[in-house]
């Protein structure tokens, strides 16, 4: 199981948002994924605060694409939102455009949660 993200290093998620949204604006979902991995590579090795994530898999970009949907208010309806974050970051910071749609990455992480909701509203 993974450490949980301090509130440090969320805040580097906060204060990068915006310049990866505009690298990942009118991208397919294919690119976007590409771009997000990337992306996450260049902050684990520019910020020491996050060199001791997973360096080999895609935790940080996970994160990016989750922070992108909370901090827009994307909803969806399964829980998807993690417990100390919800609250404190949801729609705090709308896209430029107003859009409240998923970010085009659906990650692993996104997919267990539809899985288990799925799985749990099916009739017996």
């Amino acid at each position: 199981m993974s450490k949980e993200y301090s509130n440090e290093q969320n805040q580097v998620f906060i204060e990068n948002i915006e310049e990866y949204r505009s690298l990942i604006d009118g991208e397919s979902p294919k690119e976007t994924e590409r771009i997000t991995k990337q992306y996450a590579k260049i902050l684990m090795k520019s910020i020491l605060l996050l060199s001791d994530r997973n360096i080999e898999g895609d935790g940080v970009a996970q994160r990016l694409v989750y922070f992108d949907n909370l901090l827009a208010g994307v909803e969806f309806p399964y829980q998807y939102y993690l417990d100390g974050t919800y609250e404190k970051y949801f729609g705090k910071m709308p896209r430029r455009n107003g859009s409240k749609n998923p970010n085009k990455w659906n990650t692993i992480h996104q997919k267990s949660r539809e899985k288990k909701y799925r799985q749990n509203i099916r009739p017996n």
